[in-house]
């Protein structure tokens, strides 16, 4: 089994262009994924480009992460880094009158605390990632809980 890397595929019944534009707009990143998201360096709208820094808030915890983008063709394809290591790759295609958004995660650390963290952790993550974005796009909904807040059982909510 090799450890440094996943991939997760959803199908997605909405154009290639509203998908990619869910990954790179902060104002569409907020409404299905993160509680706020700021660029730090480069573009001053609300677009995700190669070589900005990006501040991702998450939902419920106190905690944030800076993201770098990597590449961003303004189509798609986007890569941006993850952790201290890690980078994840958004692909989108057609197959079967349906675009599909393959998101791959790579450089994975292979300790064992890695191996739970960021390979079995972010692969459940990033699934129930997907289908809230699926979720938001075909039916407008978002499936995550976003008043949740600190609580210390946070993490047995399938939804946080």
């Amino acid at each position: 089994m090799d450890w440094t890397k996943f991939d997760r595929k959803i199908r997605l019944n909405v154009s290639a262009q509203r998908i990619y534009d869910s990954w790179t707009k902060t104002s569409e990143l907020k409404k299905w994924f993160l509680k706020n998201v700021i660029i730090i360096n480069g573009s001053t709208d609300d677009i995700c480009r190669k070589g900005d820094q990006v501040k991702w808030y998450w939902n419920n915890v106190d905690s944030t992460e800076l993201v770098e983008i990597l590449e961003s063709n303004g189509s798609n394809k986007l890569s941006f880094t993850f952790g201290s290591s890690m980078i994840v790759d958004i692909n989108i295609f057609k197959e079967d009158q349906l675009n599909i958004l393959h998101l791959q995660q790579r450089n994975i650390p292979i300790d064992d605390k890695a191996k739970m963290n960021y390979f079995a952790g972010c692969k459940g993550g990033w699934t129930f990632w997907l289908a809230n974005l699926k979720a938001y796009l075909e039916h407008n909904i978002v499936l995550h809980d976003t008043k949740l807040g600190n609580r210390k059982d946070l993490w047995e909510f399938s939804n946080s």
